[in-house]
C-alpha cells in the first residue's frame, strides 16, 4: 500500500512561466500563495513571482530554502500582483 501520492522528483514544482504575460495581464511581479491539503483554511505565501519586461515572462520559481512543494500536496496557488 501506498501511503504517500508523491512518487518521486517529478511531482515537485519547481517553476511556472508565463510567455506572452503582458497580453494576458500578468506583466508585472506578482506575490505567490498556496494553499495544502493538511490546512485548507491557511494560504501560505511562498517566492514572489517576477516578470521580465525584456522577454515578456511571468516567472515563478520555488526556493530552495522554502522546500520542497510536492504537487499532490497543492489544492492552489495564487498570484496576485505585488504592491
Amino acid at each position: 500500500m501506498v501511503e504517500s501520492e508523491v512518487v518521486n522528483a517529478n511531482d515537485e514544482l519547481s517553476t511556472i512561466k508565463f510567455h506572452n504575460a503582458k497580453a494576458t495581464m500578468n506583466s508585472q511581479n506578482m506575490k505567490v500563495s498556496a494553499v495544502f491539503k493538511n490546512d485548507t483554511a491557511t494560504p501560505v505565501p511562498l517566492t514572489d513571482a517576477t516578470y521580465d519586461e525584456t522577454l515578456d515572462i511571468l516567472t515563478f520559481k520555488q526556493s530552495a530554502t522554502e522546500g520542497v512543494i510536492y504537487l499532490p500536496d497543492l489544492v492552489s496557488l495564487t498570484m496576485t500582483p505585488a504592491a
